[in-house]
This record gives structure tokens, C-alpha cells and sequence, in this order.
């Protein structure tokens, strides 16, 4: 009896000792069945999908679509025929030959204003006025005599100074005869120089002119009243030609020459200004007639 007891409490203890090992087993189970909630933390793993959905930068392909930056080359060939349409330009601009008598050409003009100065050490030249072809009314300065106002109108030469004038009719007054020469003077060196070289279109008193330089050879003849002397050297001087008809509308010269008692340094201009702007030449009362 007393061994079936022992072997009951032996039994007892081994279903005691077997059922917290039985049940830990079920718990370890449980423990084991709970991996199904960490793969719920995958979707943080779900998150670097996204990241690399953001490798769509590689979307930005379609930043080569700005292809369309080859749009704005055909415009740069369109300003290519510009530049080939100045080629013509500077065809026009080439070398210009001087006409035959400007000077004569000048004489055609049917109003302008003339300053004509030529001054040689102490003597000067000078001519200005208005002309209205055939009239005209000029101030006159000559060497070694006095100012004068000289009158052309309706064939009549009137002349005179502080308003005492004179009718001498067809006859021109004494001073009068250094227009002659004047007109002889710009002739020679205007009409027939050594050499001219063509300088470009410009604007010259106010209309667009061919400008010229003319050259003169050392030895030509210098002869306007009072003035007579040949160039000492080669001269040349600076002359505007109205680019319409080739009248002379202005020059420039400087020359040297003997004469006058020695080598001397004679300067001349000529403007023609206010170039077919009507004028009108009245003549001044006359005190008396030749």
C-alpha cells in the first residue's frame, strides 16, 4: 500500500513536472504563431518602393524635349542675307571718276548763297551774296581796295558803299573785274586738276556731295587780281561735288607758291549754301547813273 501511495506521488509529481512543460510548448506555439504580426512591418519595407518610383528622375528625360532649342537656329540664318545685302552697299561705294567741269556745273545751280575767300600774307579775296540766276547781289572785298556792294539785276549793273550807289548799266563796275578773275582762277584748279581721288559720299552744306582731293603738280599758275605766283610744290586740296549734277557746292585748299616778294602759303574756300531755296535780288535806290 504504502508503494502504490509512493508510486501515486511519484506519478503526481511527474503530471505536475510534465504539465508546465506541456503547457509552455503552447505557449512557445503562441509565441510562434505571433511572427504574423512582423510581417506587418514590412510596409516599411513597402516604403523603398516608393524611393525608388522617385528614380523617375530618369522621367526627366523629358528634358531632352527642350529639343525644340534648334527652333531658334533658323532665325540666325535669316540675318545671314542681310549682311549679303550690304555687299551691294559698298558696291555702290566704290571709286566715283571726277566729272568734267564742275565748276561750269556750279553756274547751272538757279538759287544758292556763295562765300568764295582766297587769302595770300596780307591780301585777301573775299565774294559773298545770294544769287537768283541771272541776278545776283555780291559784298566784295579785294586787295588794295575799298569794300563794295555790286548789283546785277535785269541786266543792269548797279554798285555802290554806304548807299551811294550807281547805275553804269550793261558796263560792270572796275572792281567788278576781280569776279572775271575769280571765276578764271576756280577754272583752272577746279576744272582741270593733276589728279583727283575719290573719298566717299558725305554731306557738305547740306545736300550729299562726292568728296574728292585733288592734287595740283608744283609749278601751276596762281593769278586772281592782285595774286600771281606758281606753286612752289605738289598742292592738294579737298573738294565736295553735288552728288545730283556734280556741281562744286564746297572747298578747301592750302597751297604754297612764289611770288609776292618771296614763298608764301595761299589758303582758299568755297561754300554754296541754301542750294534752290528761292531768293529774290531787289536793287537798292540809285543816287546816280554813268
Amino acid at each position: 500500500m504504502r508503494r502504490f501511495w509512493a508510486a501515486v506521488a511519484c506519478l503526481a509529481l511527474l503530471v505536475s513536472a510534465c504539465g508546465p512543460a506541456a503547457a509552455q510548448p503552447s505557449a512557445s506555439l503562441v509565441a510562434s504563431e505571433q511572427p504574423p504580426p512582423a510581417p506587418t512591418t514590412p510596409p516599411t519595407a513597402t516604403v523603398l518602393p516608393p524611393t525608388p518610383t522617385v528614380v523617375p528622375t530618369s522621367t526627366e528625360a523629358p528634358t531632352n524635349t527642350p529639343e525644340p532649342t534648334f527652333t531658334p537656329r533658323p532665325p540666325t540664318p535669316t540675318t545671314v542675307p542681310p549682311t549679303l545685302t550690304r555687299v551691294p552697299a559698298t558696291v555702290t561705294s566704290q571709286a566715283v571718276p571726277y566729272p568734267p567741269n564742275p565748276y561750269e556745273r556750279f553756274a547751272a545751280l538757279r538759287f544758292y548763297h556763295l562765300a568764295f575767300i582766297v587769302k595770300a600774307d596780307v591780301f585777301q579775296y573775299s565774294a559773298e551774296g545770294d544769287e537768283a540766276t541771272p541776278d545776283y547781289h555780291l559784298a566784295l572785298t579785294v586787295p588794295l581796295g575799298p569794300p563794295l556792294d555790286v548789283y546785277f539785276v535785269g541786266g543792269r549793273y548797279i554798285s555802290g558803299a554806304n548807299a551811294a550807289f550807281v547805275d553804269t548799266g550793261k558796263t560792270p563796275p572796275p572792281q567788278a573785274a576781280a569776279l572775271e578773275g575769280a571765276e578764271q582762277f576756280a577754272r583752272d584748279w577746279f576744272d582741270h586738276p593733276d589728279a583727283a581721288q575719290y573719298h566717299g559720299r558725305e554731306n557738305a552744306n547740306g545736300v550729299a556731295a562726292e568728296h574728292f582731293v585733288l592734287t595740283w603738280k608744283a609749278g601751276r599758275q596762281v593769278g586772281l587780281g592782285a595774286i600771281s605766283a606758281t606753286t612752289a610744290g605738289p598742292s592738294s586740296g579737298d573738294v565736295w561735288l553735288q552728288a545730283s549734277d556734280g556741281a562744286l557746292v564746297k572747298a578747301s585748299f592750302t597751297m604754297r607758291v612764289n611770288g609776292l616778294g618771296g614763298q608764301s602759303d595761299v589758303s582758299s574756300r568755297f561754300d554754296v549754301t541754301n542750294i534752290n531755296r528761292p531768293v529774290k535780288i531787289d536793287a537798292p535806290a540809285v543816287q546816280q547813273h554813268a
